[in-house]
């Protein structure tokens, strides 16, 4: 519906009438249409903030959604980076067991330094050797006795 009062023009006509024509009918029409204009635009704007208002709040769910999508995944790799971490201190030797080494050390390389043990070492070898020397000769001798053996049995029947 057109407005029913165009201002503007020099003659001021509303509905083809002199603004002299007016009724109380024709004033009312007239701001009737002019506050049915209003609320229409004033119901324009209301939707569009009310649309603009969704959207944001629909971008602020879905950005809520992905920073708590993101902190659990990197909540999990902490929690896995930390079980890695526990999981080689674990494999790592304790800081008593590197000294009681080193004291180990220490201590053998003193005897190395001192030449302890050499006897020890040079000793056992000499029992080694005797023992086998034994081993031998005593197979040696039941060789012997087995040779005799069998040259005495092979004599008393020729």
């Amino acid at each position: 519906m057109e407005p029913l009062l165009k201002l503007g023009h020099s003659n001021n006509k509303i509905i083809g009438t002199n603004m002299a024509d007016w009724t109380v009918e024709t004033l009312k029409a007239h701001f009737e249409e002019l506050l049915s204009e209003r609320e229409a635009r004033y119901k324009e704007r209301f939707d569009a903030q009310n649309q603009a208002l969704l959207s944001a709040l629909t971008s602020a769910k879905e950005y809520s959604s992905l920073v708590e999508q993101n902190n659990k995944l990197w909540r999990e790799a902490a929690n896995e980076w930390r079980a890695a971490m526990s999981d080689r201190e674990r494999e790592f030797a304790k800081v008593t067991e590197l000294k009681s080494l080193a004291e180990l050390v220490d201590k053998l390389e003193k005897k190395q330094d001192l030449g302890e043990g050499a006897d020890t070492g040079r000793k056992t070898t000499i029992l080694n050797q005797k023992n086998t020397i034994a081993i031998g000769a005593s197979v040696l001798g039941v060789l012997v006795v087995i040779i005799i053996f069998l040259i005495n049995a092979y004599a008393s029947k020729s």
